[in-house]
């Protein structure tokens, strides 16, 4: 879990609307010799661009719960621009640069973090790592479903490239909150 709950100190977890169904994904490519195989792609839009591809169908209402999946590999992506008083969920679509989690410089307009984590049967963590390079590309954003393409670098130096049409997913800012307060459930 500690991987998905890094990005924190980067945003604020929150969105609207309803729990909505699941999304679609690609990905290709391992993180330290572990894969993805999407089954369910969320979004949403409040704080940051916020969005996870995931092995585990129904991820929305599983989250809306404060559950979290046995046995769960995920790809978090947070997608921010940046303005002069600070960062925003995407205005619009385009090309969103990876900053490492690290960063301590200038953010570019439109930046990005994006994280693996992969879990056991008891939800704790297996395999994590955080991307140092690459792109995000956000091609349609509507009421909180994002879709696009990402091509991404690992502080493991793999390289993973995939596409997402994400539903949107109020549930996100619950688990994240009930995440940050060891409130999760496993199953």
């Amino acid at each position: 879990m500690s991987r998905l709950v890094w990005a924190c100190a980067l945003a604020s977890f929150a969105c609207g609307g309803g729990a909505g169904g699941g999304g679609t994904a690609t990905f290709e490519g391992t993180i330290r010799g572990q894969s993805v195989r999407p089954a369910d792609a969320v979004s949403t839009p409040f704080g940051d661009g916020r969005l996870i591809i995931g092995n585990v169908g129904g991820s929305c209402a599983l989250m809306s719960a404060s559950r979290q999946p046995r046995n769960w590999a995920t790809l978090d992506i947070q997608l921010a621009d940046q303005g002069p008083t600070g960062f925003s969920p995407p205005a619009g679509t385009g090309s969103f640069t990876i900053v490492p989690a690290s960063f301590t410089g200038q953010f570019p307009a439109h930046w990005a973090v994006a994280a693996f984590d992969m879990t056991g049967d008891s939800c704790q963590n297996l395999v994590g790592g955080n991307a140092v390079s690459g792109t995000v590309t956000l091609t349609s954003k509507a009421g909180g479903a994002y879709a696009g393409s990402f091509d991404l670098i690992f502080d493991s130096g793999d390289h993973v490239t995939g596409t997402f049409a994400a539903a949107h997913c109020a549930g996100i800012e619950t688990f994240f909150m009930a995440a940050g307060n060891n409130a999760l459930t496993c199953g």
